[in-house]
Protein backbone atom coordinates (compact mmCIF):
# COMPACT_ATOMS: atom_id res chain seq x y z
CA UNK A 1 0.00 0.00 0.00
CA UNK A 2 1.70 3.50 -1.22
CA UNK A 3 0.95 6.14 2.15
CA UNK A 4 2.75 8.79 -0.06
CA UNK A 5 0.69 12.52 0.19
CA UNK A 6 -1.39 12.25 -2.93
CA UNK A 7 0.42 15.20 -5.82
CA UNK A 8 -2.96 15.78 -7.23
CA UNK A 9 -3.18 18.83 -9.15
CA UNK A 10 -6.91 19.42 -8.95
CA UNK A 11 -7.63 22.47 -7.84
CA UNK A 12 -9.11 24.22 -4.54
CA UNK A 13 -13.01 24.48 -4.85
CA UNK A 14 -12.68 27.44 -2.38
CA UNK A 15 -10.75 30.78 -2.52
CA UNK A 16 -10.57 33.31 -0.87
CA UNK A 17 -8.06 36.30 -1.46
CA UNK A 18 -7.42 39.70 -0.34
CA UNK A 19 -4.59 42.57 -1.62
CA UNK A 20 -3.67 45.48 0.94
CA UNK A 21 -2.71 48.80 -0.43
CA UNK A 22 -1.70 51.90 0.59
CA UNK A 23 -0.83 55.28 -1.18
CA UNK A 24 0.56 58.42 -0.16
CA UNK A 25 0.53 61.26 -2.56
CA UNK A 26 2.67 63.51 -2.92
CA UNK A 27 2.06 67.81 -2.97
CA UNK A 28 1.86 69.32 -6.69
CA UNK A 29 1.43 72.48 -8.72
CA UNK A 30 -0.33 71.02 -11.69
CA UNK A 31 -3.77 71.34 -11.00
CA UNK A 32 -6.62 69.81 -12.55
CA UNK A 33 -9.32 72.04 -13.00
CA UNK A 34 -9.42 74.03 -10.05
CA UNK A 35 -12.35 75.95 -9.04
CA UNK A 36 -12.73 78.96 -10.74
CA UNK A 37 -13.37 81.65 -7.73
CA UNK A 38 -12.77 85.63 -7.87
CA UNK A 39 -9.60 86.19 -6.31
CA UNK A 40 -8.70 82.39 -6.12
CA UNK A 41 -4.97 81.15 -7.67
CA UNK A 42 -3.99 77.72 -7.47
CA UNK A 43 -0.45 77.14 -6.02
CA UNK A 44 -0.24 73.40 -5.18
CA UNK A 45 -2.50 70.65 -3.90
CA UNK A 46 -2.00 67.19 -2.51
CA UNK A 47 -4.52 64.69 -2.34
CA UNK A 48 -3.56 62.95 1.33
CA UNK A 49 -3.18 59.22 2.46
CA UNK A 50 -5.39 56.31 2.04
CA UNK A 51 -5.73 52.73 1.99
CA UNK A 52 -8.02 50.06 0.74
CA UNK A 53 -8.26 46.45 0.64
CA UNK A 54 -10.07 44.33 -2.29
CA UNK A 55 -11.11 41.24 -1.63
CA UNK A 56 -12.61 38.02 -3.32
CA UNK A 57 -14.24 34.50 -2.83
CA UNK A 58 -14.79 31.80 -5.29
CA UNK A 59 -16.33 28.29 -5.70
CA UNK A 60 -15.17 26.28 -8.34
CA UNK A 61 -18.45 24.93 -10.16
CA UNK A 62 -16.23 23.16 -12.92
CA UNK A 63 -12.71 23.35 -13.51
CA UNK A 64 -13.17 26.60 -15.89
CA UNK A 65 -15.68 28.32 -14.11
CA UNK A 66 -15.98 30.16 -10.92
CA UNK A 67 -18.63 32.42 -9.86
CA UNK A 68 -17.72 34.17 -6.37
CA UNK A 69 -18.59 37.37 -4.29
CA UNK A 70 -15.91 40.61 -4.34
CA UNK A 71 -15.41 44.36 -3.55
CA UNK A 72 -13.51 46.52 -1.69
CA UNK A 73 -13.60 49.18 0.95
CA UNK A 74 -11.22 52.31 1.01
CA UNK A 75 -10.62 54.68 3.38
CA UNK A 76 -8.82 58.48 2.96
CA UNK A 77 -7.34 58.99 6.98
CA UNK A 78 -6.45 62.94 5.69
CA UNK A 79 -8.33 66.13 3.98
CA UNK A 80 -6.91 67.08 0.78
CA UNK A 81 -5.18 70.09 0.81
CA UNK A 82 -5.26 73.39 -1.71
CA UNK A 83 -2.03 75.68 -1.01
CA UNK A 84 -1.60 74.40 2.14
CA UNK A 85 -4.48 74.54 4.01
CA UNK A 86 -6.61 71.60 4.67
CA UNK A 87 -10.01 70.81 2.63
CA UNK A 88 -12.74 70.28 4.91
CA UNK A 89 -15.29 67.11 3.93
CA UNK A 90 -12.23 65.87 1.25
CA UNK A 91 -11.57 62.33 3.53
CA UNK A 92 -13.01 59.57 0.48
CA UNK A 93 -14.48 55.95 2.57
CA UNK A 94 -16.20 53.85 0.30
CA UNK A 95 -17.00 50.11 0.16
CA UNK A 96 -18.41 48.22 -2.80
CA UNK A 97 -19.65 44.82 -2.88
CA UNK A 98 -21.04 42.16 -6.13
CA UNK A 99 -20.79 38.98 -7.98
CA UNK A 100 -17.89 38.14 -10.15
CA UNK A 101 -17.09 35.24 -12.18
CA UNK A 102 -13.90 33.53 -13.90
CA UNK A 103 -13.40 31.67 -16.92
CA UNK A 104 -10.24 29.73 -17.05
CA UNK A 105 -10.91 29.40 -21.61
CA UNK A 106 -7.50 27.30 -21.36
CA UNK A 107 -4.18 27.03 -19.67
CA UNK A 108 -2.92 30.38 -20.39
CA UNK A 109 -6.04 32.65 -21.07
CA UNK A 110 -8.40 33.94 -17.38
CA UNK A 111 -11.07 36.53 -18.08
CA UNK A 112 -12.47 37.85 -14.83
CA UNK A 113 -15.62 39.98 -14.85
CA UNK A 114 -16.46 41.74 -11.50
CA UNK A 115 -19.57 43.86 -10.69
CA UNK A 116 -18.98 46.31 -7.94
CA UNK A 117 -22.04 47.98 -6.50
CA UNK A 118 -21.48 50.81 -3.90
CA UNK A 119 -22.94 49.58 0.01
CA UNK A 120 -21.42 53.21 1.35
CA UNK A 121 -20.09 55.90 -0.57
CA UNK A 122 -18.38 59.41 1.36
CA UNK A 123 -17.32 62.41 -0.52
CA UNK A 124 -16.55 61.29 -4.20
CA UNK A 125 -18.82 59.95 -6.86
CA UNK A 126 -20.03 56.38 -6.25
CA UNK A 127 -22.02 54.05 -8.65
CA UNK A 128 -22.19 51.03 -10.21
CA UNK A 129 -18.44 49.41 -11.96
CA UNK A 130 -17.99 46.70 -14.14
CA UNK A 131 -14.36 45.36 -14.80
CA UNK A 132 -13.54 43.18 -17.29
CA UNK A 133 -9.84 41.81 -17.14
CA UNK A 134 -8.12 39.38 -19.85
CA UNK A 135 -4.88 37.14 -18.06
CA UNK A 136 -2.52 35.63 -20.65
CA UNK A 137 0.23 33.77 -19.46
CA UNK A 138 3.06 34.10 -21.46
Amino acid sequence: MDTRPSTSTKPFKWEISTRFNYVYNLPTGRGANPPAFPGFKFHNGQAEQAAWINFASSYAITETIRPGIDGFWLQQFTNDRTNGVSVPNTRAEELYLGPGLSWQANRKNIVNFNVYLPVTAANLAAGPQLNIQFIHGF
